[in-house]
């Protein structure tokens, strides 16, 4: 290996880290933007009452998703979509479907 293929190496391998580096960087932002508007939505009681966690919200999402999935299909198939039963509970809870 002659000189000017170690430089390009060594520049690759920089270029390498430098993009690792920025790769980590826009996680650790997105993570820390999460939180904050976790935090933003869900302040702090003062009367006792439990705020939701992180947990709860993503379990919201989960559950939302699994409802406007099940009435998608059954739309795709042309089936009948329950005005009642799950999609009635579902929106009790207050998801959006």
């Amino acid at each position: 290996m002659d000189r000017r293929e170690g430089s390009n190496l060594d520049r690759r391998i920089q270029l390498r880290e430098k993009h690792s580096i920025e790769r980590f960087i826009q996680i650790v932002f997105s993570v820390w933007t999460a939180i904050l508007l976790w935090e933003l939505d869900n302040p702090p009681s003062k009367g006792g009452s439990k705020s939701r966690t992180m947990g709860d919200m993503i379990d919201r999402v989960k559950m939302q998703a699994a409802g406007e999935t099940f009435e998608y299909v059954m739309t795709y198939f042309n089936l009948p979509v329950p005005d009642g039963g799950l999609l009635y509970i579902l929106k009790s809870l207050g998801l959006k479907i």
